[in-house]
C-alpha cells in the first residue's frame, strides 16, 4: 500500500479520551488521502471548542466532535439522580446554541458522532433521555446545514464487533472503549468524511433480472429503495425493453421499487448502460456479472463497481460496507436508513434562540 496524503487536518475534540482512535484515523487519512494531520483538542473541551475561533477544531479542515452524553456526569448517583438528569438537560441546551453559534462564525463542515453509552446509562431513566438527545441532536443537525450527524452504535453490528467497553479504562483514564471499538468510530468518521469528498448522485444495477430472479432480493431491493429515498438516482438496467422492467416490478409490489427517483433503461452492455449516465464520476455500478463489472471499470475507470454475490443476505452486507452508498452529506437519517422529518434547512446565517426553539423548545425540561 502506497501511502497518499493531502494537505489539510483533521481536529477531534471528545467528551472523553479519544487519543486510541488517532492511529485509525491517521491510517485511513493517508490511504484516502483525507488529511496530512490528525490533532486532539483537550478532552472535555467539546462546546468550549465549537465557541472559540482560535481552537485546535476552529482551525481544522475537517473538525470532528465525540460525544457520550453521560460524560456531562460523573456517574450515576441513585441519591442524586433528578439533579443529574436537569445537568444532561442544561448540558444538551449548551451543546446546540453552541453549535448554532459556529454556525454564523464559520460554515466548515462539522462532524458529529454519538457515542454508544456505558451499560449503567443504557437502561432508564438514562436511557430514554439519551434517546431522545440523539433524536434532537439529529434534527439539529438537519438545521444547520454545515453538521453531519452520526450514531456510531447503528455501525456496531456490521462490523461484528461485540466487546465495545472498557470499565477499566473508563475509570482509570476515561478511555471508555475497546480497541476494536476504536478501529470501528475511526473507520465510520473515514467512512462520513470519505462521502464528502467523493459524493454519488446515480445508482446503476445491472441486470434488474436480479432483483426478482430467481426469486425476490428483498435486502437488495432495500438498499435500492434507501438510496433513492435519500435523492440519488436509481437506474435499474436491462438488455430487454424497459417496458419488461417495468412489468416485472408491477409484478412483485413487495419490492417497493418506484418512484421519480428510479429509473429503468434499455442497453447492449454495462458500458453502454453507463454512457446514459450524465457524470459517471457520481456514480455507483453494481452487478452480479463479474464481466460487468471488468468492463465498467475498463471503460469508467472513475466509477466505483462493485460485484453482487448471488446470496442476497451477502449481497446485503457487501452494499453494507460500500463506502460511496453511505448516506450523502448532510443529511439526517434514522437508524432505519430512510430520511427523518421534513425540517427546513437553514439558508442564512442560524439564530442560536431558533434553532434552540426549534430543537429543543423554548424552555427547559426539568425533571422533577
Amino acid at each position: 500500500m502506497t501511502p497518499v496524503t493531502t494537505g489539510g487536518t483533521i481536529a477531534v475534540a471528545a467528551t472523553f479520551t479519544a487519543e486510541p482512535v488517532g492511529s485509525v484515523l491517521r491510517f485511513w487519512a493517508r490511504r484516502l488521502g483525507l488529511a496530512s494531520a490528525v490533532s486532539f483538542a483537550p478532552t472535555g473541551q467539546v462546546v468550549q471548542q465549537l465557541l472559540d475561533p482560535a481552537g485546535v477544531v476552529a482551525q481544522a479542515d475537517a473538525p470532528v466532535l465525540l460525544l457520550r452524553w453521560q460524560d456531562w456526569l460523573r456517574g450515576p448517583d441513585g441519591g442524586q439522580r433528578w439533579r443529574q438528569l436537569n445537568l444532561l438537560e442544561a448540558a444538551f441546551r449548551d451543546l446546540v446554541e453552541a453549535m448554532a453559534v459556529r454556525q454564523r462564525q464559520r460554515r466548515t463542515p462539522l462532524l458529529l458522532a454519538i457515542c454508544p453509552p456505558a451499560p449503567e446509562f443504557r437502561v432508564p431513566p438514562y436511557s430514554s433521555m439519551l434517546h431522545r438527545f440523539d433524536t434532537d441532536l439529529d434534527r439539529a443537525g438537519r438545521l444547520l446545514p454545515s453538521v453531519t450527524v452520526l450514531r456510531v452504535a447503528d455501525y456496531v453490528d456490521s462490523y461484528s464487533v461485540s466487546d465495545v467497553d472498557d470499565p477499566v479504562g473508563d475509570r482509570l483514564g476515561q478511555i471508555p472503549y475497546t480497541m476494536d471499538l476504536f478501529v470501528v468510530l475511526g473507520t465510520v468518521l473515514a467512512r462520513r468524511l470519505m462521502a464528502r469528498r467523493n459524493p454519488v448522485d446515480t445508482v446503476v444495477l445491472a441486470r434488474a433480472e436480479f432483483l426478482w430472479c430467481p426469486s425476490p432480493r428483498y435486502e437488495v431491493a432495500a438498499v435500492l429503495r434507501a438510496q433513492a429515498r435519500q435523492g440519488r438516482r436509481v437506474i435499474l438496467g436491462s438488455t430487454g425493453p424497459s417496458e419488461v422492467v417495468e412489468q416485472a416490478l408491477a409484478a412483485h409490489p413487495e419490492l417497493v421499487l418506484s418512484g421519480r427517483h428510479v429509473t429503468c433503461r434499455t442497453a447492449r452492455s454495462a458500458a453502454d448502460l453507463m454512457s446514459s449516465v450524465a457524470d459517471p464520476d457520481r456514480a455507483v455500478f453494481l452487478s452480479a456479472s463479474e464481466a460487468d463489472c471488468a468492463d465498467v471499470a475498463a471503460c469508467f475507470p472513475a466509477t466505483s463497481s462493485l460485484w453482487l454475490p448471488p446470496d442476497p443476505f451477502a449481497a446485503r452486507r457487501c452494499l453494507a460496507h460500500a463506502w460511496r452508498l453511505d448516506p450523502p452529506d448532510p443529511v439526517g437519517i434514522d437508524s432505519a436508513g430512510y430520511p427523518g422529518p421534513d425540517v427546513p434547512a437553514a439558508s442564512g446565517p442560524a439564530d442560536p434562540a431558533e434553532i434552540r426553539r426549534a430543537v429543543i423548545g423554548a424552555g427547559a425540561r426539568v425533571v422533577a
